[in-house]
């Protein structure tokens, strides 16, 4: 995948003003609205082809607290470290990741075994905690990331947003069972 932080610096270093358009400014990734354009098309194409699409919901934990110990200018470094992580776990030309709120990004693999989602969704929890895991001043908990994974294989009688939802749901149980893993809806 195009590392757009990179790009990102290299078009500022050029010409300061203008943005990608549909990008999140500070970390490069897509931004909500691109997100969203994209998992829509994506899910039409697994539906069209009978293809699985997986979508993974990334929250940073402990970024308020982060933030708060050491300033919105080292949690936005911070983010944006994270962000180049997820970029580069995402290996293939359809993996899209994206920003969808300050803390919380979304990761999307069309056509994408159950287990490959898994795998990815680990390289990215523990390049988190590599890049941006370490214990503030107080040594209090470092940032790690909670992260839900739903995939399914889309169909006329089901919604775009029931993906979302469930990625949702899997990452708060994420949250809820201790942070820093990896939770799998289980899509019965």
């Amino acid at each position: 995948m195009l590392n757009l932080h990179k790009v990102r610096q290299f078009r500022r270093a050029l010409d300061p003003v203008p943005e990608l358009e549909g990008f999140d400014a500070e970390t490069g990734l897509a931004g909500r609205e691109l997100l969203l354009e994209r998992v829509e098309r994506q899910w039409k194409w697994c539906r069209d082809h009978k293809q699985t699409i997986c979508l993974m919901m990334v929250n940073v934990d402990h970024f308020g607290a982060y933030r708060a110990v050491y300033g919105r200018t080292a949690a936005n470094a911070a983010l944006a470290r994270i962000a180049e992580t997820i970029s580069e776990c995402c290996r293939r030309r359809a993996d899209f990741a994206g920003r969808v709120r300050e803390d919380e990004f979304a990761v999307l693999l069309a056509d994408a075994p159950l287990e490959g989602a898994r795998q990815v969704a680990e390289r990215i929890r523990l390049g988190v905690y590599a890049n941006a895991g370490e214990p503030d001043r107080d040594g209090n908990d470092p940032l790690t990331a909670s992260i839900g994974v739903a995939c399914t294989v889309p169909s006329s009688s089901r919604f775009v947003m029931s993906l979302v939802h469930n990625a949702d749901r899997a990452m708060k149980r994420a949250k809820e069972s201790g942070r820093n893993r990896v939770v799998m809806h289980d899509d019965a």
